[in-house]
């Protein structure tokens, strides 16, 4: 008798083999082509989301479920918990922490590269007392803030665990912004910055340097103009002498 392979099914993941390695997932089988996209479009807009509330607000009402940590509430009256409501100026100034790790990572600053603020990003870090503290500007006050309105509060941290039998790690993300982040993790050559706006961009394919056609309109317009001012006026010279040379080919 034959025993059948068991699979594990997580999301769009799939095991269904022993593996000799420790493998991840990869994005693929992470998500789909589509929603990966929406992943990717919702991570742009979060580490481009200017500063102010009002940028905060719109941004939440366009991405409601993308949010950085999986954070419950607990009133002194209810003992049950509650999903934090995330529109609050308190809440704000929590996520301007995360999108100020994440663009941070984005650019390969060497100090969040080095001292692993990736794991804060993914919510396997909440960096509650630990050592990453120091390297996440803001942090305390902002978490002492988001408690101070709360009676206790509480982040879920996502689950994290060995498969023995396959020899692989699962991580299942709580938030689509932990999944995106996870995905952009395993593939962080897509993370640039675009050298005409500044905007921080995920490109589709290695040799993309611009966010969009707009700016490599912009950039190719430059490189035009740069090079009349290096050599048009060799190009014109070379161009009097030629209709010259012609003329004087026609003229005898």
């Amino acid at each position: 008798m034959v025993k059948s392979t068991p699979t594990i099914n997580w999301g769009q993941g799939r095991i269904d083999r022993p593996r000799a390695t420790i493998p991840v997932f990869t994005p693929s089988e992470l998500a789909t082509t589509e929603e990966k996209n929406r992943l990717f479009a919702g991570l742009e807009k979060f580490a481009n989301m200017g500063d102010a509330f009002e940028d905060y607000q719109e941004f939440l009402v366009q991405w409601p479920t993308f949010l950085p940590a999986s954070i419950r509430r607990i009133d002194e009256n209810n003992p049950e918990a509650r999903p934090l409501n995330w529109s609050t100026p308190e809440c704000h100034r929590f996520v301007l922490v995360y999108r100020g790790v994440l663009r941070r990572l984005w650019i390969k600053d060497q100090e969040a590269l080095g001292t692993g603020l990736g794991s804060f990003i993914l919510g396997i870090d909440n960096a509650l007392g630990t050592a990453l503290v120091p390297y996440i500007p803001g942090f305390d006050e902002a978490w002492s803030q988001l408690k101070a309105c709360c009676w206790r509060i509480q982040i879920e941290p996502p689950n994290l665990f060995a498969h023995w039998g396959s020899g692989a790690f699962l991580f299942n993300p709580l938030t689509d912004f932990q999944k995106a982040a996870y995905i952009l993790f395993r593939e962080s050559w897509r993370a640039k910055v675009c050298p005409i706006c500044s905007g921080l961009f995920i490109a589709q394919k290695a040799p993309q340097a611009y966010c969009s056609t707009t700016c490599y309109g912009v950039a190719k317009q430059r490189r035009g103009l740069d090079w009349w001012r290096q050599h048009g006026d060799d190009w014109r010279n070379d161009r009097k002498a030629s209709k010259k040379k012609s003329q004087r080919k026609r003229g005898r």
